[in-house]
């Protein structure tokens, strides 16, 4: 049970993040992170991606929200 909520935590995280970017990037630019998401195969790959649209939400000087895994 807690590994789903993480995991759903995760793609929630992932969902507010491109909700956020999207007016500063293409539309391509969008498809291309919603396809790199489902094609996650680890953490490190997971990370990667949040880690970059938070660099661009960052460089537009917008809020990141926090990943937050409470029980």
């Amino acid at each position: 049970m807690v590994r789903e909520k993480y995991i759903n935590n995760s793609i929630t995280h992932f969902q507010q993040l491109i909700i956020i970017v999207e007016p500063y990037i293409s539309k391509e630019e969008v498809l291309l992170y919603k396809s790199k998401f489902a094609q996650i195969k680890n953490k490190n790959d997971y990370v990667d991606l949040i880690n970059n649209l938070e660099n661009t939400l960052n460089q537009n000087k917008q809020r990141v929200p926090e990943f937050n895994f409470v029980f």
